[in-house]
């Protein structure tokens, strides 16, 4: 196969020996099917003048070679609100429990009303001036640990802590909601994913909420997160911690008539440690009541890498990351509870690779453990910078 490129105004004529590469027209981008992008050889021939130098060696990369790994956390969510101005101004999500967030089904009534173990177990709480919530998660996780032995292959089983994913859910499909009536046309993350939209392969976000993914609907960029109902098609997201459209509808209470219960608050029964493949909720239903809220809570070191409606994401990330040649983190505070996950998900992408981190003030140990791992590293500071 062989192109013409302009390199600074002259003309270039290249020949790729490819071995086993394949062009994907759908995507625009050269594929790999088990080999990295180094194994792509070029031969560049350049006339200076009538004087013709030869070049053979591996081909640096541009637009067409890129393939780009995305790790976010909380900071894009943060990004996003600053950017929205006053639409979000009353929700911080570094602050979730200050949120106002009524019952589903029952507006007049406060869901943590609703949710009394959950509430008692944040009333024994000290009352500190906490720079956010997530020292309250840790107490709260430390006294459930306390009350519920860990015996369940490392999930903790204990009421409180299955109240808070349900308070967690719910509080941030009402940010969705509200985020949602905000045009991000203008956000400088929507202008990131737009230009590299041919070059994304896969994504793992921390967050429970949306926006990244509503950013890619925006600019029409397909994608999947293994649910049962979605097309695998598009850019990979993995969801670790979970999602606040994840449903799992073939799991119900009963009573004892084994008539079908409503879901509704107070929780019926207590769900938790579900290991079945998740479903997409219509955007619609985020707002109602559900029995499952699969999601890790801050400060909670992750016991659900190896369940089904999360392990197909991993599965891929190993099976993928290596023929990445960039990797993006951004907004991630690297607290040492989900270190592991971060560090594995670095680990499977080649030394070679690129590492770019987007952070105003990056976390000094992620940052010395990406330089260790990465030939070379960039700090892009608040706001994403173009690769290209």
């Amino acid at each position: 196969m062989s192109c013409v490129l302009t390199i600074k105004g002259r003309i270039a004529c290249c020949i790729y020996e490819l071995s086993s590469f394949g062009l994907d027209q759908k995507r625009g981008i050269l594929s790999s099917q088990g080999q990295t992008i180094s194994q792509l050889r070029l031969v560049l021939s350049l006339n200076f003048g009538g004087t013709k130098l030869y070049f053979t060696g591996f081909f640096l990369y541009t637009d067409l070679f890129m393939r780009i790994g995305l790790i976010v956390g909380n900071g894009i969510s943060l990004s996003f609100r600053e950017y929205a101005g006053n639409s979000l101004s009353d929700w911080n999500t570094n602050f979730p429990l200050s949120w106002n967030i009524p019952t589903p089904n029952q507006p007049e009534k406060l869901l943590l009303e609703n949710l009394p173990k959950f509430r008692d177990a944040l009333e024994q709480i000290p009352k500190l001036p906490y720079v956010n919530d997530f020292p309250l998660f840790r107490l709260l996780y430390e006294a459930a640990k306390k009350r519920a032995p860990n015996n369940n292959n490392g999930i903790i089983l204990d009421d409180a802590m299955i109240e808070a994913r349900h308070y967690l859910v719910n509080a941030f499909s009402r940010f969705q909601v509200i985020a949602n009536q905000v045009d991000p046309s203008n956000w400088s993350w929507i202008k990131w994913l737009s230009h590299h939209r041919n070059c994304i392969v896969g994504a793992t976000s921390f967050n429970y909420d949306l926006i990244l993914e509503t950013a890619m609907r925006k600019i029409e960029l397909p994608y999947h997160r293994f649910l049962v109902n979605e097309k695998l098609e598009g850019v990979t997201v993995l969801k670790p911690h979970g999602s606040i459209d994840f449903a799992f509808p073939n799991i119900r209470a009963a009573d004892d008539d084994k008539t079908l219960a409503p879901n509704c608050y107070p929780l019926p029964i207590y769900c938790e440690n579900c290991d079945f493949p998740a479903t997409l909720m219509p955007i619609e239903d985020i707002l109602k009541p559900r029995l499952v809220s699969n999601i890790v809570l801050p400060i909670e070191a992750s016991q659900y890498t190896r369940l089904a409606w999360i392990r197909n994401g991993f599965d891929w990330w190993k099976n993928n990351a290596p023929s990445m040649t960039h990797v993006v983190v951004a907004g991630l505070s690297y607290q040492p509870c989900d270190r592991s996950e971060i560090d594995w998900l670095l680990s499977q992408v080649p030394r070679t690779a690129s590492g770019v981190l987007v952070n105003e003030k990056p976390n000094e140990e992620l940052l010395s453990f990406m330089r260790n791992r990465f030939v070379n590293v960039d700090i892009h500071g608040r706001e994403p910078q173009n690769l290209f």
